[in-house]
């Protein structure tokens, strides 16, 4: 081996271990996020979400539609996978997140309620302990 060859496996040493070494540091922000008060957790793991899926999406994109292409062709076959599993996965997305603030709400409405009245009773018609508090109706009744 020439020095010149020495040299440059040395600095290749050197990328890759500075690219683990920032790799492994950036995976180690979300243990971060235990330390963060409530009211900016909440805004950091917003943002740390949208950094993971695109993450996620840069791998898929990068490394095995490539692949893909490859195996099948350059078809719009492999294009059409990735963009149809990439909107399937945000419907389910979608879904789940509607989901838990449906749920959410309910909660609401019922910590809000001393009363044990069935929540569409709620819906339809102001209840005694409204009419005994002068008359304040649901905020969901008619009016």
């Amino acid at each position: 081996m020439s020095l010149n060859d020495n040299r440059t496996l040395l600095e290749t040493g050197l990328w890759i271990l500075g690219s683990g070494i920032l790799m492994s540091c950036v995976g180690l922000i979300g243990a971060l996020l235990l330390f963060l008060k409530a009211s900016w957790r909440k805004k950091v793991e917003k943002i740390m979400v949208a950094f993971a899926a695109g993450t996620l999406m840069s791998g898929a994109l990068f490394h095995m539609l490539p692949h893909t292409v490859d195996k099948l062709g350059n078809t719009m076959t492999p294009y059409t996978l990735f963009v149809g599993g990439i909107l399937s996965f945000l419907l389910l997305e979608q879904f789940i997140h509607n989901q838990l603030l449906r749920r959410e709400l309910r909660a609401r409405r019922a910590a809000t309620c001393e009363c044990e009245c069935h929540e569409a009773f709620h819906a339809m018609l102001p209840h005694e302990h409204a009419r005994a508090e002068g008359g304040v109706r649901s905020s969901r009744a008619p009016r």
